[in-house]
């Protein structure tokens, strides 16, 4: 027993220094997010978390530091302007009123010289639609619930009709991004591909810019941050129209946007397969555990 309890400590102090490790990677791989940098993430003497690298991943994209930018690229500022030009009357009617220049406070890190920040007013729209629900008895139906919190994954939905929805519910369009309203530190968002209704405790939102792009921002901390800073309910935190238009997006030229999206996308799916790894292994480990102490108990 003795024994037991030297090689438990020794197990806390080389999973606390793990820990510490991991996280100086991240922190190193964020600050240069060079090839040689990325190695220290995968070294074998410790793991560091999906959750975390994920995380990692998105803020290195919002911050312009996973693709390289073009020269050849629209400016992100002309970008914004021939977007309100070319918006039309409804959505033109749609948009807020113009707020304040965004304070110096807001801006949370410097961006390459094609991007700029903006109001989420300045490149998205929400697009309340509510409407009865009997008239739409076969469609999707989408909650909160629906919705993986924190990386944007869609679970499997029922019909409005199975879920014996009752009250209204906001109509949505393929494209569309659904946000969550309710408990924004949840990072509920997803983009859609087909029609149906969701809870009116989301909003459906018409990207101006890359809907992809921006459902990315939506789920990384430099968003997360500014969506609950506001909210002092403790019972039920939500997210208004009003605070959500106001939150800083930073923007980049619309190419670069999609370059990005590939990129994230590209690099979630090794988080993926490196978390099923990790799975196994796991299982692994409980499963020669489980056959260490029948063999002693036997």
């Amino acid at each position: 027993m003795t024994l037991c309890g030297r090689l438990e400590a020794q197990q806390q102090e080389r999973e606390t220094r793990h820990a510490a490790l991991a996280r100086a990677s991240l922190a190193r791989f964020a600050d240069a997010p060079t090839p040689a940098n990325l190695n220290f993430i995968f070294h074998k003497s410790y793991d560091v978390a999906p959750a975390d690298l994920r995380k990692s991943i998105l803020s290195l994209a919002v911050q312009g530091k996973l693709v390289p930018q073009d020269p050849n690229d629209e400016p992100a500022n002309e970008l914004l302007e021939r977007l309100a030009r070319e918006l039309t009357p409804e959505k033109r009617r749609r948009q807020p009123a113009p707020l304040s220049p965004l304070p110096v406070e807001s801006l949370q890190y410097e961006l390459p010289d094609s991007w700029t920040w903006a109001r989420f007013r300045d490149v998205a729209i929400i697009a309340s639609n509510l409407v009865k629900p009997d008239d739409f008895l076969d469609f999707t139906h989408l909650a909160p619930d629906n919705i993986e919190k924190g990386n944007g994954v869609l679970l499997t939905c029922a019909t409005v009709r199975e879920d014996k929805v009752i009250s209204s519910n906001h109509r949505f369009y393929p494209g569309q991004i659904l946000y969550s309203k309710i408990r924004p530190n949840l990072a509920k968002v997803v983009v859609v591909d087909f029609d149906g209704l969701c809870s009116a405790d989301m909003y459906p939102i018409d990207a101006l810019i890359d809907s992809l792009f921006l459902q990315r921002y939506m789920l990384s901390e430099s968003f997360l941050v500014q969506a609950v800073k506001t909210d002092t309910r403790v019972a039920m935190p939500k997210i208004n129209q009003m605070e959500l238009n106001a939150i800083a997006v930073p923007v980049p030229p619309l190419a670069e946007q999609r370059r990005i999206v590939a990129k994230v996308d590209e690099l979630m799916a090794l988080v993926d397969q490196l978390e099923t790894q990790l799975a196994t292994s796991r299982a692994t480990a409980e499963k020669l555990l489980e056959a260490i102490v029948a063999e002693l108990t036997a």
